[in-house]
């Protein structure tokens, strides 16, 4: 059984870490999403907000609420649930059109655009079915995606949905790259002296230096030539970051020199750019790099 569950709010388009909330191992992702997002809204106040989640988040009041949330549209995976899969079942053949499956266009999937009724939601939400003919067992031939989107071509949804997956390869790079899992301990280690609660502020100090540094670490591969740009966080350490360098100082500057690696020269232009911008470290010192 989880002590702890972490939750990201990752950003899709410029594959950032926005915010982190630490929670007791009991959490779901439904409640603390919703939680996030109103947060999020807020405090930035963005004109609209798209939500991806996968099926840990669907839950028909939490549908419910996000559907009257001014601003808002999302895309749910829907959760196979004996209800739901009786419904599919009823869903015409004709209902399903054929498209180019976008993990591979030479292979075709059907799709319908259909409504389903899902428990603590009033009306019946929009459905993307992707059926699979081939599936041996009954409710993994339906993959359906919930959304509050009612103009969207029924295609553009499941490539959008699709994208998704960079969010669960952040946490991959998290884990092995950055030792998400070593974090500080959120319960007491003597519950005879201190009581048993869940306290989260060391969890979300580590949580949240963790994610700042896959942010950094995205900015500054995007800096480079575009053939680093699908490094992980790992490789771009070993290749740029744990590299021996000699310092010396002047009266006014702090010298940075790198000592010779086969792609240095992939750093020239960040280099470059530093030292123009006079980077101050304190009142007298300034920084360059080489």
């Amino acid at each position: 059984m989880k002590a702890d569950k972490l939750f990201y709010v990752f950003e899709l388009t410029k594959k950032r870490l926005l915010s982190f909330k630490p929670r007791p191992g009991n959490a779901t992702l439904a409640n603390t999403a919703l939680k996030q997002v109103k947060e999020l809204i807020s405090k930035v106040k963005p004109v609209s907000v798209r939500l991806i989640m996968d099926a840990g988040g669907c839950k028909g009041s939490v549908i419910a609420r996000m559907r009257k949330m001014e601003g808002l549209s999302f895309l749910v995976r829907g959760a196979r649930q004996r209800n739901q899969v009786k419904q599919w079942k009823k869903v015409p053949k004709e209902e399903y059109k054929e498209y180019p499956d976008p993990g591979d266009p030479e292979k075709k999937i059907l799709i319908a655009d259909t409504r389903t009724k899902i428990k603590g939601c009033k009306e019946p939400i929009r459905t993307i079915l992707i059926l699979n003919e081939e599936a041996k067992k009954e409710k993994v031939r339906f993959y359906p995606i919930y959304t509050s989107d009612e103009d969207t071509p029924v295609f553009d949804p499941l490539v959008e949905y699709r994208s998704r997956q960079n969010h669960e390869l952040c946490y991959r790079v998290m884990k092995h790259d950055l030792s998400l899992d070593a974090l500080s301990k959120s319960y007491p280690l003597n519950p005879k002296v201190e009581k048993v609660q869940f306290r989260d502020k060391h969890v979300m100090l580590v949580g949240w230096i963790k994610a700042l540094a896959f942010n950094i670490l995205g900015e500054f591969k995007e800096s480079l030539d575009k053939k680093y740009h699908k490094m992980t966080a790992g490789t771009i350490v070993r290749k740029f970051l744990d590299r021996p360098a000699t310092i010396t100082t002047t009266a006014d500057e702090i010298v940075v020199k790198f000592d010779y690696f086969r792609e240095c020269n992939a750093l020239k232009e960040y280099c470059d750019k530093i030292n123009q911008s006079n980077l101050e470290i304190s009142e007298a010192n300034l920084i360059k790099l080489s």
